[in-house]
């Protein structure tokens, strides 16, 4: 199994978005700062996880999440509110995603 998997920081509150065929692992990575992209921003809480049969769906739905992610970010780009408080993605998002990564 492999899992998309999304944290959100305790520090700062932003949100992290990868994929792991060990969950428990990888968490513990993220959370004793042994990856490089996340170390200053931890600890972080597990705020939601999706399970694939294949490393290739996992890593098309991680950027299709990252994508929306991105896209989220560009547009309340100018909102300070967006960049100070803590941002989840919402039910629509989300569901705009899953039907994104099943073309």
């Amino acid at each position: 199994m492999y899992y998309v998997y999304i944290l959100k920081s305790k520090k700062d509150g932003n949100l992290y978005i990868g994929q792991t065929s060990n969950l428990s692992q990888r968490l513990e990575c993220h959370n004793s700062g042994r990856i490089k992209s996340t170390k200053r921003r931890a600890p972080f809480q597990l705020i939601h996880v999706e399970e694939f049969q294949t490393r290739g769906e996992a890593m098309k739905r991680e950027k299709a999440l990252k994508d929306i992610k991105l896209e989220f970010v560009r547009l309340f780009e100018g909102f300070s509110d967006v960049r100070n408080k803590n941002f989840y993605l919402s039910y629509d998002l989300r569901r705009r995603c899953n039907s994104t990564s099943k073309n």
